[in-house]
C-alpha cells in the first residue's frame, strides 16, 4: 500500500481542473500536456532553472572543461549542460578504468556520453596499486579519486584544458565523502 501524499506536495487542484473535459475542449493534446507543465510549476523547479544558468553562466566562461565523468546521473548532467554551453570542441569527459570500476559501468558510461554528445576518453587507473586503497578502509575513496585526479591532472596539462571539474554538487558537502578531500587536496 502506498503512504498518502502530502496535500501541500502535490498540486492537484491545477491538474484536475486541466483534465475536466467539459472545461478545455478545444485543447489539443500537446496543448494539454504545456498546461499541465505550467500547473506544475514550482519553486523548486524555478530555483532549479536558476541554478543552471548559473552553471551555464560559468562554463561559458571557461576557456575549455575536463570532466571527470563515471556516467552517473551528476556527472552525466554536468556534461550535457557542458556540451550545450561549450560545444563538443571544448569538453572531454575522463572515464577512468580499473578492476575497481565494473565493465557494466564503463558501458553505461560510454552509452550515456553518446547519447548527449560528449566526446570521451577512457584512460587506466591504477588506485587498486594503492596498498592503502587495497586495505579497503573506510576512506578509500580519497585514494580513488586521488589517483583519478592526478589522471585528470595529467591529461589537462597534457592536452591544455584550462579546468578540471566532476559532478560533486551542494548536496555532497552535507554527506561524508573521502573522495570529496582529494579534489580539493
Amino acid at each position: 500500500m502506498n503512504a498518502p501524499m502530502r496535500r501541500d506536495s502535490v498540486r492537484t487542484i491545477p491538474i484536475l481542473a486541466l483534465l475536466r473535459r467539459d472545461a478545455l475542449p478545444q485543447l489539443t493534446s500537446q496543448q494539454l500536456v504545456c498546461r499541465m507543465d505550467e500547473a506544475l510549476e514550482t519553486e523548486h523547479a524555478k530555483e532549479a532553472r536558476r541554478k543552471e544558468e548559473r552553471l551555464a553562466n560559468w562554463l561559458e566562461q571557461q576557456r575549455s572543461v575536463l570532466l571527470g565523468f563515471s556516467g552517473g546521473v551528476d556527472s552525466a548532467y554536468l556534461g550535457s549542460v557542458a556540451v550545450e554551453c561549450l560545444g563538443p570542441d571544448r569538453i572531454l569527459a575522463v572515464i577512468g578504468r580499473s578492476p575497481s570500476y565494473p565493465a557494466v559501468q564503463w558501458a553505461t558510461a560510454r552509452d550515456v556520453a553518446e547519447r548527449v554528445g560528449l566526446p570521451i576518453l577512457e584512460l587506466d587507473t591504477h588506485e587498486m596499486d594503492d596498498p592503502r586503497y587495497a586495505a579497503n578502509p573506510t576512506n578509500r575513496c580519497y585514494f580513488c579519486k586521488t589517483e583519478l585526479w592526478t589522471v585528470l591532472e595529467s591529461v589537462a596539462s597534457e592536452r591544455g584544458f584550462a579546468m578540471i571539474v566532476d559532478g560533486s554538487n551542494a548536496d555532497d558537502r552535507a554527506d561524508w565523502r573521502p573522495g570529496t578531500r582529494a579534489a580539493k587536496s
